[in-house]
């Protein structure tokens, strides 16, 4: 018989003895209910869906489980199994299926959790569920500009930046405009083209040193986004010579070093690395065109190596070297504005052919009979040293053509020219790499040999250098914890 709640109804009689009890007469009757007779075989969940941005632990769905015993009641869990990938990004409380965190569509479209049903009776379901995040319109948040500076004297009709927007939808599209508000005086001296801000005339520093707009930015959808920016306008020297162009992405190496393969402050278009150009002004650093040198072929030889930051100063120079003078030189070039100023050879300044340096090993080897202080190695002789000063007979045959006899080819300096005579030096790396505030820069050898390690005046002239070995180098940047900056310089 069937009950009006869905259970059954079982009578009988029994003989004999039944699962070890005793029959007491000679048949019993029995009636049993039967109750739970049907397993959960279904969750339902009000929504599959939901969307980006909702907060965190929002209901996103209600359960509720397709069962015969419509009587039963159901707890709802997670389980472990296919399908369980997100389990942890969501709660269940009773019936609802709540959200962990703020769901955003473009770090993650959809969501798979594993669910299961138990019903009064003990008995389960369970099943894996894909839920779909909508990808809802976002309002653009921020206008980012290349720069917000310009300088002076620009032609009419230059670009002083390019527009992007930051939004949510990362694949939307954005037009701009200039538009009234905060910060909209001087929106009618500028245009704008497609995503490019240009300026409609000239600007003068001495007129105008900045320039306040109001921009607006649009996505496809509608959804705009406007905000004020203020541009710095940038005071050129007069005796300037403009070799540049902000860069807009470099960061300052943590350590202050500088490498010619890096990045640097400015981005100089007005020279090419390894090819010669004209440096009509250049002068030492008492005011010396050319240091003195006068061959007619000296200012058309500087060959470009590239950017270092010779001082440690924050400022680079652009470096060259010239074959014809034996020299090189140092051209301070301002950050912001992208110039060389010519004129700034003196004291204080970084744009000069760099001085000639005496060894000071030479010292040494005067009070050493031209021996270093071990009494064994030849010191170097000074420029313009002869007879006994500058050779010296190591193994006593009468000459000086034996190696080290020369002492004067011992002296860096004259080593330093000779390699700048045949073009064999290339410039590297810039740093202070011992701490100790006094700036260094590496150079290398063209055909590979030796590498030599100029050491610096704060003032950009050199104090002297030497040369070493690819080992002797690789010791001591590794000795003072440099070994990154090694593959930089070979």
């Amino acid at each position: 018989t069937t009950g009006s709640d869905g259970s059954i109804y079982i009578s009988g009689d029994t003989y004999d003895d039944l699962d070890g009890q005793t029959n007491s007469g000679s048949k019993d009757a029995f009636i049993s209910k039967i109750t739970n007779l049907f397993f959960p075989t279904d969750i339902s969940l009000t929504s599959t869906s939901f969307n980006e941005n909702i907060d965190a632990a929002s209901t996103v769905a209600s359960l509720s489980t397709i069962d015969e015993d419509s009587s039963d009641t159901h707890t709802y869990t997670f389980a472990s199994g296919t399908g369980d990938t997100d389990n942890a990004s969501f709660t269940i409380d009773g019936s609802d299926l709540k959200i962990s965190a703020s769901p955003d569509y473009e770090t993650e479209s959809s969501y798979s959790i594993r669910l299961k049903t138990t019903d009064n009776g003990g008995f389960a379901y369970e099943e894996a569920v894909i839920f779909t995040v909508n990808n809802v319109k976002e309002v653009p948040t921020e206008i980012s500009l290349s720069s917000t500076s310009f300088n002076e004297n620009i032609n009419s009709g230059s670009l002083v930046a390019t527009l992007s927007t930051t939004d949510g939808d990362e694949s939307d599209t954005h037009t701009y405009e200039l538009v009234s508000g905060d910060g909209d005086t001087d929106n009618s001296l500028f245009t704008i083209d497609s995503n490019e801000l240009k300026i409609n005339s000239s600007p003068d520093y001495e007129t105008k040193s900045s320039y306040s707009v109001r921009l607006k930015t649009t996505d496809s959808g509608g959804l705009s986004y406007s905000e004020a920016v203020t541009f710095n306008v940038n005071d050129l020297l007069d005796t300037g010579t403009l070799v540049g162009t902000k860069n807009e992405t470099f960061s300052q190496n943590s350590k202050g070093f500088s490498s010619i393969s890096g990045s640097a402050p400015v981005t100089v278009n007005a020279y090419e690395v390894g090819k010669e150009t004209t440096l009509d002004s250049i002068k030492d650093y008492d005011g010396n065109l050319h240091a003195g040198d006068n061959l007619e072929e000296t200012a058309s030889s500087y060959k470009f190596q590239g950017m270092l930051d010779v001082n440690g100063d924050g400022t680079f120079e652009a470096i060259f070297t010239n074959q014809v003078s034996k020299r090189w030189v140092t051209a301070k070039v301002d950050s912001t504005t992208g110039q060389v100023d010519f004129d700034d050879n003196g004291a204080g300044g970084g744009t000069r052919v760099v001085g000639i340096y005496e060894d000071p090993l030479i010292a040494e080897g005067a009070s050493n009979g031209g021996f270093l202080s071990d009494q064994v190695t030849p010191a170097p002789a000074a420029i313009g040293a002869t007879g006994s000063d500058r050779y010296i007979d190591l193994n006593g045959d009468g000459d000086f053509d034996d190696p080290n006899e020369d002492r004067l080819a011992l002296n860096s300096q004259v080593r330093f020219q000779n390699d700048l005579d045949i073009d064999n030096l290339s410039a590297k790396h810039s740093g202070d790499y011992d701490s100790d505030g006094v700036s260094e820069v590496y150079w290398r050898t063209n055909d590979g040999t030796a590498y030599l390690r100029a050491l610096m005046h704060d003032d950009g002239n050199i104090r002297y250098a030497n040369y070493q070995s690819e080992i002797e180098m690789r010791v001591y940047l590794s000795a003072q914890g440099h070994t990154e900056i090694i593959s930089d310089i070979v």
